[in-house]
């Protein structure tokens, strides 16, 4: 079974889009000197991270690929 390109890459797209809210926030926080800012930001980013890596790891795995 092949599997879509977008499919395959679904961990990176949602790493990629964790460290940029992470670093959007960094910034604000840094900006701002709340710190609060950088730390809610830190759950919903593992969240996202983990959701993308299940899903590919669940394509992957309906692949055959390792």
């Amino acid at each position: 079974m092949k599997t879509n390109p977008t499919q395959r890459s679904a961990f990176r797209l949602s790493l990629t889009i964790s460290s940029l809210v992470v670093l959007f926030f960094l910034i604000v926080t840094l900006v701002t000197g709340n710190a609060g800012f950088v730390l809610w930001s830190l759950l919903p980013a593992f969240i996202t991270a983990i959701t993308g890596y299940a899903q590919g790891k669940n394509v992957r795995r309906k692949a055959g690929i390792r």
